[in-house]
């Protein structure tokens, strides 16, 4: 059996927390928009929620169990949690942070998180890295069986964050138990977990590696999370061809080689999509011609969205086509790399991921 086994149904303003996982000596993230219930299953694990049912078992021992009345205190529950915003006593320093209900040395941790020369300082004084390694030193010291991470990278600024993440990414994979992290961002939840399960509403709608959830993702809602463009439209078999053919919303003709019919979802990649000042040939290569909407560089990579469609594309590309705001291009992607899914009856309309 594994390590852990979680079966809760949470109440919420609008909706109901239902969620049922089991956790092995590995790394969950759960990704989903705000207010979707993911630090609800936190603080539910933790002891912090009272559900309207739940059993929550680690290691053999049950922590809660509304069956038989059984609620073990937060105290007792050899659980790290690291909090959003660290939650760090600010009347304290370092050292008496970290030795808050700590069971193992203090010293050997701190020399762990390389913050021993900051024993003495507030956490006023710290920067937002700092912080979060004395959170999560603190978070270790009780010897937890689990460890609850609640968007451990978000109240960092972009510059300290790919750093922190790699640290946090080496951090996790020495870990010998369960790590269950909150996240709203794709790209940290691939870098940091083993599994990856999608909420939304209190749902979790589709639990796997990131590799399966980008390859094979259950509805557009969950493909949109991804990073894809997630456009609707109405499939049917293209005559003469062994294609689908979808007519998008606005008129626009895709096709795949995926088999559908009715109304679908097309998913498409940002990087499988090409650019270019005029529309290519051939019959298995899609085109959409629009105006550019926005440029934006990430990194070394630049994000354009030409229409409805965000494609990445190298800087070096960029500048060579002199991509800006106001020119007209075509996004170009083939047939084989345009996946279709049924739409689901009442599922979110998502047009596109985050530029």
């Amino acid at each position: 059996m594994d390590p852990l086994q979680v079966d809760i149904r949470l109440p919420r303003r609008d909706f109901v927390v239902d969620l049922t996982i089991s956790l092995g000596r590995e790394t969950l993230a759960l990704v989903g928009p705000s207010g979707s219930g993911k630090t609800s299953v936190l603080r539910t694990i933790a002891g912090l929620e009272r559900p309207a049912t739940a059993h929550v078992i680690l290691n053999g021992r049950p922590l809660t169990d509304t069956d038989h009345r059984v609620d073990v205190p937060v105290e007792s529950r050899r659980i790290g949690y690291v909090f959003q915003d660290y939650a760090l006593f600010p009347h304290l320093d370092v050292r008496h942070n970290i030795a808050f209900g700590a069971r193992g040395a203090v010293d050997d941790l701190m020399d762990r998180f390389r913050i021993a020369h900051l024993s003495a300082a507030r956490p006023s004084r710290l920067s937002g890295g700092e912080r979060q390694r004395v959170a999560l030193a603190r978070a270790l010291a009780c010897d937890p069986e689990l460890l609850l991470l609640d968007e451990p990278l978000s109240a960092l600024d972009a510059q300290t964050r790919p750093i922190v993440a790699s640290e946090l990414a080496e951090l996790v994979r020495g870990l010998d138990i369960p790590v269950i992290m909150v996240t709203h961002d794709f790209l940290e939840a691939a870098l940091l977990a083993d599994r990856v399960g999608v909420m939304d509403r209190g749902e979790l709608k589709q639990i796997g590696t990131a590799h399966e959830l980008l390859t094979h993702p259950a509805d557009g809602f969950i493909a949109s999370f991804t990073g894809a463009n997630v456009l609707p439209g109405t499939a049917s078999p293209d005559t003469g061809t062994d294609l689908t053919l979808v007519v998008l919303e606005d008129g626009t003709r895709i096709h795949s080689t995926d088999r559908a019919s009715g109304p679908v979802d097309v998913i498409v990649y940002p990087w499988e999509i090409a650019l270019d000042s005029a529309p290519p040939g051939g019959s298995m290569l899609n085109s959409v011609t629009g105006t550019v909407m926005s440029v934006v560089s990430v990194a070394n990579r630049v994000r354009v969205q030409v229409g409805p469609l965000i494609a990445e594309i190298t800087a070096a590309s960029a500048e060579a086509m002199d991509i800006r705001v106001g020119r007209t291009m075509t996004a170009s992607f083939k047939a084989a790399g345009t996946r279709v899914n049924a739409r689901t009856p009442g599922g979110r309309a998502v047009t596109g991921p985050p530029v």
